[in-house]
């Protein structure tokens, strides 16, 4: 299996892999953190050292520090005996940027403490990191070994001299030797001499000793230990025919007749009596043999003169049982595969057939649809001989989709025969994955997905501080939820939840269980974040996640940059639950601060039919401060073997990936990366490759995306219908506002009303069907007497937005008062002749103030 990119999950369940029986399979797990840190080991070797057997040398490895702004200027190297300290080697420049080696320490390594390294990798602008590594300790003294091994299940060959060698090594890789004295292995009983008692012939020398050549009634190894014969109720018959001694005519009197286990013995059977010189054949019946032993047949031929002379034959093993079923792969790898892209072409191989008796002469195989009988409608039975696989062109082509089995049968040397062995089944797919359109259903899965409603309490967003936000009981809580930690629902009347008026602090985790959704159905689960409005959250990334039926995902807060406002973070991901409810849990894995969330949803995925004119590969890019990240969803079928794996990259064309290489991403459904710098009014363009199990690719394309870092541009926000207004008699509020993005155009505009600039107390942000009006009807008790102010948000394809407010327009249908007015009519003109009341000279004109 390649590499699974399975999130911040501690655990993983993989199917449709084809594991087989007695071979052993091994995980690799690789930990990466969302920052890219550093690791450092200590020693130079492949894994990280616990101990050391030196004192007067120190080496380390590191890798993973990075720097895409101004690079890696040089390291420093210290060590000490706590993490961080430098009491055993001050800190000191380095030249080399993986590993060093230092021996010029200026005491030796103390011994029974545990020595920690920290490198510090600083940039050319005199920034630094560091990482302190998990230590290591001294060991100067050898393993002492205290018992002495046992052996056993070992096949060692008769007659050679045998040495135990026993080496013991530490962590710190110092060794103790044992070696045990030499061992004979003798598993074989004595052979028979020659002996003569009692002819003419036997030489009386002076040097034969009376009673050297008796023997015992029994038999003992070379080990002392005695032997049993074991017997089976199984008779058998012999046959030895043409007995052949060169010897002159007449001179040879008898036959005797012995069978045993080794040559020249007599320990199964002896015929009692002497057989004639003639004969040359002799047939013996109802003998009790063994399965499993060679016999040897032993003929005495005695002369007249008493000399005798011993031949034994070569040996013949009794068969009775069949050889033993191995295992039937198809395919001619070193593993079973379970699909197979070739419909002409059937293969195979085994192992495991064995037979210690009388061994494997030969292999049948045949292929057919059915795995339960002999029937092979495929590839009829053949005689493959001794080869262990075969492999053959067919002349008709499988249907796509259609399941073959090879089967294999093995004969042993007396016609024994295995029953037939099956092999697992190979699914025959010749097509590769296809690319399918998919929409999101705009039913939202989740209950209160803005927080709005919650125990009864919220928290205003002007009273917030990192003192108080944790400082509350559950009243603060919004319904449907479960929490864990801290959790503040905060309210907010102005431009500042993302959806509704409210949203939450969040320091830990929060929970719900998601009813009504169906079991391996694709779903969209999307979310935004912020830092708090909080002079202390001005600070770098937090690192939080996301989990959904078993499947967990790691999304990143970047850095606010000394921004006071909040900016929202949308995360997307996709998830297939494997049952009909389950937990949605937004945890933070930051231990010092917490974020904000708003706006959770759950939409099912609604496959649609594909069309030459739409592309399967969704992208959406998040551009926030100077950085940026980009999302890509795509949605794949194959009906006759599973995805094995998705790999992705973008470029600047279609079918490049310049910016970012192909990656794989598992079996996930989407692919997301943080770490991109995506350059303003550029084209990206996504490339999706699926592979099924049959090793067929398939390619998706998405549609060129215009990458937009700026927000859209709103004009300013009339009231009314047409020119700016300050006032009005009617109930109904209107709006009018110009918006532009030149780079990604304008997505959706949406507008809320309040009693202030930005406020949203009469309606909270609703989408508008219009991008550039809306209007509403209250009721006039509401807004009668009052100014009302309008806010507008528009956002781009690029996930930006903007907000701008009006001036405020006052509702009255009042008309003002006269009952208090004064009228004063002015002079025309200042003079030593002033005229009197109510009088004036100039017949054209007149001059009235009024108060």
């Amino acid at each position: 299996m390649a590499e699974q990119t399975v999130g911040v999950n501690t655990d993983f369940n993989v199917q449709n892999l084809n594991l087989q029986s007695v071979i052993k399979y091994f995980t690799t797990v690789t930990a990466c953190n969302t920052g890219n840190l550093c690791v450092v080991q200590d020693g130079v070797y492949e894994h990280d050292i616990e101990y050391q057997s030196t004192r007067n040398y120190l080496t380390a490895k590191w890798f993973g520090f990075v720097d895409s702004q101004s690079e890696i200027n040089h390291y420093v190297i210290r060590a000490g005996t706590s993490r961080g300290s430098g009491d055993l080697y001050p800190p000191t420049s380095l030249t080399s940027f993986d590993m060093v080696l230092l021996t010029d320490l200026p005491n030796q390594l103390p011994l029974n403490h545990r020595i920690y390294i920290t490198i510090r990798a600083y940039n050319k602008a005199g920034l630094y990191s560091e990482s302190i590594s998990s230590g290591f300790i001294v060991d100067i003294s050898a393993p002492v070994i205290i018992k002495k091994p046992s052996l056993s299940g070992l096949d060692f060959p008769d007659g050679g001299l045998y040495y135990i060698k026993l080496i013991v090594c530490n962590g710190a890789r110092i060794c103790t030797e044992s070696e045990s004295d030499s061992i004979m292995v003798d598993t074989t009983p004595p052979t028979s001499g020659m002996f003569a008692v009692s002819t003419y012939h036997a030489a009386n020398l002076q040097r034969h000793t009376l009673g050297s050549m008796s023997w015992l009634l029994k038999r003992f190894h070379h080990s002392g230990k005695m032997t049993s014969i074991l017997s089976y109720p199984a008779l058998y018959t012999l046959s030895y025919g043409k007995m052949f001694f060169m010897a002159k005519v007449g001179s040879v009197q008898k036959f005797n007749l012995y069978i045993s286990t080794f040559k020249r013995g007599a320990d199964l059977h002896r015929v009692n009596i002497d057989i004639d010189s003639s004969l040359d054949a002799v047939n013996i019946s109802r003998l009790t043999m063994s399965p499993g032993i060679v016999y040897y047949s032993n003929v005495v031929a005695y002369t007249f003169s008493g000399l005798q002379t011993v031949v034994s034959s070569d040996g013949i093993m009794v068969d009775s049982s069949s050889p033993i079923s191995g295992i039937v792969y198809d395919g001619l790898g070193l593993h079973d595969i379970k699909y197979q892209n070739k419909s002409d072409i059937a293969s195979a191989s085994w192992h495991g057939f064995t037979d210690t008796e009388s061994g494997v002469i030969k292999y049948t195989w045949c292929a057919g649809t059915n795995r339960n009988d002999g029937n092979c409608d495929i590839v009829p039975w053949k005689n493959i001989g001794m080869h262990t696989s075969v492999s053959t062109s067919l002349q008709n082509h499988i249907n796509n989709g259609q399941i073959i089995y090879h089967k294999s049968i093995a004969t042993d040397r007396v016609g024994h025969t295995t029953d037939i062995t099956p092999s697992y089944g190979v699914t025959i797919d010749t097509t590769p994955p296809v690319p399918i359109l998919f929409s999101h259903v705009a039913d939202n899965f989740i209950t209160n997905p803005s927080f709005e409603e919650t125990n009864g309490c919220f928290k205003d967003i002007n009273d917030i501080s990192v003192y108080n936000l944790c400082d509350n009981d559950n009243c603060y809580q919004p319904l449907s939820w479960s929490k864990v930690g801290c959790l503040a629902a905060i309210k907010s009347d102005v431009d500042t939840a993302f959806d509704g008026r409210s949203f939450i602090y969040l320091k830990g985790s929060i929970q719900q269980n998601v009813q009504q959704i169906s079991s391996g159905i694709l779903y969209k689960l999307s979310f935004v974040t912020s830092h708090p409005p909080i002079t202390r959250a001005v600070i770098s990334n937090i690192e939080g996640s996301v989990q959904f039926g078993h499947k967990e995902y790691v999304f990143h807060i970047f850095t606010k940059e000394n921004q006071s406002d909040m900016v929202w973070h949308l995360h997307t991901f996709y998830f297939r639950p494997n049952a009909n409810s389950s937990e949605v849990i937004i945890s933070n894995l930051d231990r010092n601060i917490g974020f904000l969330v708003d706006n959770v949803k759950i939409q099912a995925v609604e496959v649609q039919s594909n069309s030459a004119s739409e592309t399967p590969v969704q992208v959406h890019t998040v551009g926030l401060h100077r950085w940026s990240s980009i999302h890509a969803s795509r949605n794949f079928v194959d009906f006759e073997s599973p995805i094995s794996e998705y790999i992705w990259a973008f470029g600047n064309a279609r079918g490049n990936a310049e910016i970012q290489h192909f990656q794989s991403v598992g079996v996930n459904d989407f692919g997301y990366n943080y770490n991109i710098t995506l350059a303003h009014s550029s084209q990206v363009h996504v490339t999706v490759v699926a592979i099924n199990a049959a090793g067929l690719q398939a390619k998706a394309y998405s549609a060129g995306v215009d990458i937009d870092n700026t927000p859209p541009v709103i004009n300013q926000v009339h009231d009314g219908v047409g020119e700016d207004i300050d006032g009005q008699t009617s109930n109904i509020i209107s709006a009018n506002w110009g918006v532009i993005d030149p780079e990604s155009n304008i997505n959706y505009c949406e507008w809320s009303i309040g009693h202030q600039p930005y406020g949203n107390e009469l309606q909270p942000f609703t989408k508008t069907t219009d991008v550039k009006s809306a209007s509403i009807s209250f009721d006039e008790y509401i807004i009668s007497q009052k100014t009302v102010y309008t806010t507008v948000r528009c956002h781009n394809n690029a996930g930006l937005f903007s907000t701008a407010t009006s001036d405020g327009v006052t509702i009255s249908d009042i008309p003002p008062s006269s009952d208090h007015a004064v009228v004063t009519i002015i002079p025309q003109s200042l003079n030593e002749y002033s005229p009197g009341g109510y009088y004036q000279q100039d017949k054209t004109s007149v001059r009235i103030k009024w108060s």
